[in-house]
């Protein structure tokens, strides 16, 4: 029930933050983190809630709320990983001469 709720958030969030200028415009890495923060963040905070007050499980504030913001961070840091950060030309132009370096040296 909140996996779809979540999925459509996501879907929300991803398309007010891109935009019409889709997914590989220079917003699309900011989309991604605040769905890795947010969606986790609502998903997990609203299971919580439902667990507490359906079967009256009476978690102390540091077990759901460290569990809240964990599953944020993790979130926030899978969207790193799927969307780093763009590479400085600087760096782009070292990396094309190491790669030649390896090439010539490997022939």
């Amino acid at each position: 029930m909140f996996a779809v709720g979540g999925g459509l958030l996501a879907d929300l969030v991803i398309s007010r933050v891109t935009g019409r200028r889709g997914h590989d415009s220079p917003t699309a890495r900011a989309a991604a983190l605040v769905c890795g923060a947010a969606v986790p963040l609502t998903m997990w905070s609203l299971t919580v809630a439902l667990i507490a007050w359906r079967w009256e499980v009476n978690w102390p504030p540091e077990l759901w709320a460290g569990s809240v913001v964990m599953a944020a961070l993790a979130g926030v840091g899978l969207a790193l990983i799927t969307h780093p950060a763009p590479r400085p030309e600087r760096w782009a132009a070292v990396g094309e001469r190491a790669r030649s370096q390896v090439g010539q040296g490997a022939r």
